[in-house]
């Protein structure tokens, strides 16, 4: 444990200096490499009556009495404070230790700390207010640096990406680094809260911290903004995008020195709006087997997960005989951060074999996520997806239902092909499948013969479910199964005319769908006829290698 030489008696003419960290401690400030560290009162009291005695044991008793002397609290209050002084000092990443438990006595403070001049300290950033990064960011550096550039060439850029995608996190990393070119600094507006438009103007004036209430109109707002060199993050628009837009163009055509960087769902559809979508993390293809641990930590969402599991089980490890198990999950929750983020937190409930064979039940997207400071649309993955539902047209949430029938990519063709079956014309078809890719429910494949649509795993399963509750299942399944007969009828009028490689490039992809269809028609003792049909046709993809079409 590293011990501090005693304090002068003077010590509002000095700082501590504790790895990126410097505690001002007569000016109850927390500076993380120039930026202010937010911290509640509580525990910044913690930090300087452990830093006071860096290298001793303090008790809990003793911390209790400084930090609450008039108040009777339980022990548990000061372990919740002592998390979150943790969680800011992200105690334990990297390698880095700050505050350790004594068991049964108390806390201490092992990092090594410095006495700095005051006058030597250098000022904080801009005014501004960006959320605290409690973890470490993993597989977005490319993101980050792609929009640090974009920003500031573009007045106003949208982060689009599906729920649990990690928009808000690489929205902020973007913002934190931009801050200091900014006279009037980088601020953070989450509108998750917001339900409708006329509180937009009172939620942008909080979060830029204005007490007149004058400034809780769209014109007082643009007043104010008016001669500002800042950034605004506006975060989660989705939900409000009827009343956001036009007061977002007043701002931006009034305060000529304003931008822009936007998250949402979907785009916003303004003029001069730039999108960047964020895409999934990297993980393995099917076809790298075997893997070792260390080329699976080569890609982001293994790593991720962990990472997550790490701090749910400090035992578990990646070795190379977990290493392709871990793939497996990763690549079956589709790259999704959130989605690796809940299952690595149940390592220690299920072990990965029992964890993998799980993933696509619907009782997965039930489970809470392991920190309470999650958003309540993110504390599992059924809030998530419920909320991107809840904002779809009935037409919208018709047309996913039925896309969930497929279990691979799907054509366009395919989409206006099924339409006549629910009263949609083929345009009506294909306008709804485009409503449901820019909302980020679907994703699209062009480096094929021809575009192909797919559905994340979980959304699937998601949307799978609302078919059933809606009893439109056995409906919906018998005409998925007739259009692979269809299909497949194509195929075999191609097989004759086209080489191996270029029938394979066409029709391959439907692989994964006629077993599904096969399977189901199997299973129902109606629609033997059409088994016996689909197996009929489907001996030529018998030859078709194993591939990601994805």
């Amino acid at each position: 444990m590293a011990r501090s030489a005693p304090l002068p008696p003077q010590q509002e003419q000095w700082a501590l200096s504790f790895g990126p960290f410097l505690l001002l401690r007569a000016q109850k400030l927390l500076l993380e490499q120039e930026t202010a560290v937010r911290l509640s009162s509580r525990a910044l009291e913690i930090l300087i009556a452990l830093t006071e005695r860096a290298g001793e044991i303090v008790s809990k008793q003793e911390l209790m009495a400084q930090v609450w002397p008039d108040t009777v609290v339980a022990e548990n209050t000061l372990r919740v404070h002592v998390a979150a002084l943790r969680k800011a000092l992200r105690d334990g990443e990297a390698q880095a230790r700050y505050v350790t438990t004594i068991p049964n006595r108390g806390y201490c403070f092992v990092a090594e700390v410095q006495r700095v001049p005051l006058r030597s300290v250098p000022s904080p950033q801009p005014p501004g207010h960006l959320p605290p990064r409690l973890t470490r960011m993993i597989g977005r550096e490319e993101a980050v640096a792609a929009l640090i550039a974009q920003v500031p060439q573009r007045r106003f850029v949208t982060l689009v990406g599906a729920g649990g995608m990690g928009k808000t996190t690489v929205a902020v990393a973007v913002a934190a680094a931009l801050a200091p070119a900014y006279a009037h600094g980088a601020w953070f507006v989450d509108l998750s809260a917001v339900q409708g438009g006329p509180s937009l103007p009172a939620v942008f004036a909080a979060a830029l911290g204005l007490p007149n209430p004058q400034a809780e109109t769209g014109a007082g707002l643009v007043d104010f903004l008016r001669d500002k060199h800042c950034l605004l993050v506006v975060d989660n628009c989705e939900h409000v995008i009827d009343a956001l837009a036009p007061l977002l163009e007043e701002l931006l055509g009034a305060a000529p020195m304003l931008q822009l960087l936007a998250t949402s769902r979907e785009p916003l559809q303004l003029d001069g709006e730039w999108l960047h979508r964020l895409p999934a993390l990297a993980f393995p293809d099917a076809a790298q087997r075997p893997i070792s641990a260390v080329q699976a930590l080569g890609y982001s969402a293994i790593e991720l997960f962990v990472q997550r599991a790490t701090a749910s089980v400090d035992t578990f490890a990646l070795t190379d005989h977990n290493a392709a198990l871990a793939a497996e999950i990763c690549r079956r929750l589709d790259g999704i951060p959130l989605a690796i983020e809940l299952a690595a937190a149940r390592v220690d409930l299920f072990g990965l074999r029992a964890l993998a064979d799980q993933l696509e039940a619907p009782p997965f997207l039930e489970l809470r996520h392991a920190r309470r400071s999650v958003a309540q649309r993110h504390q599992t993955l059924s809030a998530t997806l419920q909320w991107s539902y809840e904002l779809l047209s009935e037409a919208e949430r018709t047309m996913l239902r039925r896309l969930s029938m497929f279990r691979g990519g799907f054509s366009a063709e395919s989409v206006a092909a099924l339409a006549t079956d629910h009263g949609l014309s083929a345009s009506q078809a294909i306008n709804e499948l485009a409503r449901l890719s820019a909302k980020s429910l679907l994703y699209s494949n062009a480096d094929g013969e021809r575009p192909l649509f797919f559905m994340h795993a979980l959304t699937r399963t998601f949307a799978q479910a609302q078919l059933r509750a809606q009893g439109e299942l056995p409906q919906a399944a018998r005409r998925h199964a007739q259009h692979m007969s269809s299909l497949l009828s194509q195929a075999r009028a191609d097989w004759p005319l086209l080489t191996r490689t270029e029938w394979l490039a066409r029709h391959a992809f439907i692989a994964d769908d006629v077993q599904a269809a096969i399977a189901w028609a199997l299973a129902t003792p109606a629609q033997l006829p059409l088994a016996i049909e689909l197996l009929d046709e489907a001996w030529m993809l018998l030859e078709a290698p194993s591939a990601d079409y994805s």
